[in-house]
C-alpha cells in the first residue's frame, strides 16, 4: 500500500472535516481517489473515549479512506464491501505506523460497527 498524494484537510465544523484536494491511495485490493470536498467526521470515536483516541489523531488518513469507501459502498459500488473497507482501514493504520494498541481498538470498533449493521439489517 502507498499514499500517492498528501492528505490535506480543513475543519469546517465541530466534528466535520473537508478534504482540500484529491487524496490518492494505492492498495492491493483497490485504488482509491478520495474526492476534493469530501466531508468526514474522521474517526467515529465515542465521546467517552476521545480523551484517549481523538477523532483527528495520527490515524486520520485511515479514517478518511474508510469513510470514503463506505460512501462508495452505500452509493452502490459493488466492488466495495464492509470487509474490504475494514481491510483497507487496517492496512492504512499499519502504513501510518499507528501504535498496535490503538490499531487494535480502532479496528475492533470498525468491525463491531460492521457486525451491528449486519445484525440489524
Amino acid at each position: 500500500m502507498k499514499f500517492l498524494s498528501e492528505l490535506l484537510l480543513a475543519k469546517v465544523g465541530d466534528a466535520t472535516w473537508v478534504v482540500l484536494k484529491p487524496f490518492y491511495v494505492n492498495h492491493k485490493l483497490v485504488n482509491i481517489k478520495v474526492e476534493k470536498e469530501f466531508r468526514t467526521d474522521l474517526a467515529s470515536v465515542p465521546a467517552w473515549l476521545r480523551w484517549l483516541l481523538p477523532a483527528d489523531g495520527e490515524y486520520r488518513a485511515a479514517a478518511v479512506v474508510h469513510d470514503w469507501l463506505l460512501k462508495l459502498m452505500y452509493e452502490g459500488d459493488s466492488a466495495i464491501t464492509r470487509a474490504i473497507a475494514a481491510k483497507v482501514f487496517l492496512d492504512t493504520l499499519r502504513y501510518e505506523k499507528v501504535v498496535l494498541w490503538k490499531i487494535a481498538i480502532l479496528y475492533l470498533g470498525v468491525r463491531s460497527m460492521d457486525l451491528y449493521k449486519w445484525w440489524t439489517k
